[in-house]
């Protein structure tokens, strides 16, 4: 569990993503309300039921925690968990969709927290 920890701790700090929260005992590493620009990018991890506008104003908001844990057979388990908003002005008018995982951000992290620390894949 200590390798998978370290990794995820690591993955925070060289995504330059801030720590909200980190409880090593509970095995979660959070943080909320990251903004970034809705670009491609962002729609390539959430479907907010609406594309890119080029005429209004977007911001992407993600809260993102990674839950460690070791289990009864001494093997680690990890578990990414996301949510999605975008904040889209048009006219003087704002409005939030709450959008849905396309499942890749957790995938990618998954992938680059196991490719360093031993973490069995799990298929669902």
């Amino acid at each position: 569990m200590q390798d998978v920890w370290a990794e995820a701790v690591r993955f925070f700090g060289e995504n330059n993503l801030p720590i909200d929260t980190i409880e090593r005992d509970s095995g979660l590493i959070q943080t909320n309300d990251l903004s970034t620009s809705a670009t491609p990018e962002f729609f390539s991890y959430a479907d907010c039921g609406t594309g890119p506008s080029p005429l209004a104003q977007e911001v992407g908001y993600i809260d993102l925690s990674i839950v460690i844990r070791e289990r009864f057979d001494g093997s680690t388990s990890a578990m990414v968990n996301t949510r999605f908003s975008l904040y889209r002005t048009f006219n003087g008018m704002s409005i939030t969709f709450q959008c849905t995982s396309r499942g890749n951000l957790e995938n990618v992290i998954l992938d680059q927290i196991s490719d360093s620390a031993y973490l069995p894949t799990v298929d669902f």
